[in-house]
């Protein structure tokens, strides 16, 4: 079962050992997960790397039963889905290297990873992408994020899993970062 922060004014996970005392990492994961798939990703991806994570929660969550017209809706309208428990600037300032996992919905990320970027500098940071997905490819999405980020962060890297992704696919990849 997925966990959530005890702090509410700090909802970052500084339980890895890499974080510091006072929760100061260097990497920070943040994620949005809908159906588990990108968040047991996420658990595997923290397990070989030493990081901080932050799970993007909606305000309005997903309902299976109107998932994919929301989604569609969302993306096709520019809509920006509100967020709950977001740290405040200078939390995320903190961090150098940002992961930044979701699932591909319609070949492009979902429109809640937008609503995350437009709310925080990202000035100088190094964003690498990982997403989940069930058959299609990473494809234009770093392309289509990057007029979220602002100030001269960069996307240096853009890699996709299938769900049922082994750990030893994760750590190759996590030993390239």
């Amino acid at each position: 079962n997925e966990q959530q922060p005890d702090n509410p004014e700090n909802p970052i996970d500084t339980s890895t050992p890499s974080a510091g005392e006072d929760g100061n990492g260097e990497v920070l994961i943040v994620y949005f997960s809908n159906s588990g798939n990108t968040h047991k990703l996420t658990e595997m991806i923290t397990a070989e790397f030493e990081a901080d994570t932050l799970r993007l929660t909606p305000a309005d969550p997903y309902e299976w039963e109107n998932l994919f017209e929301r989604a569609q809706d969302e993306l096709n309208d520019g809509i920006r889905p509100e967020l709950t428990g977001l740290p405040e600037a200078d939390v995320i300032a903190q961090y150098d290297t940002i992961l930044l996992g979701f699932p591909i919905w319609w070949y492009v990320a979902p429109t809640i990873v937008n609503t995350f970027l437009e709310k925080h500098d990202f000035s100088g940071k190094k964003i690498i992408l990982f997403a989940t997905s069930g058959g299609s490819d990473i494809g234009k999405t770093a392309e289509k994020l990057m007029p979220y980020l602002k100030n001269g962060a960069t996307i240096s890297g853009a890699q996709v899993f299938a769900h049922s992704a082994s750990e030893e696919v994760l750590k190759a990849w996590v030993d390239t970062l």
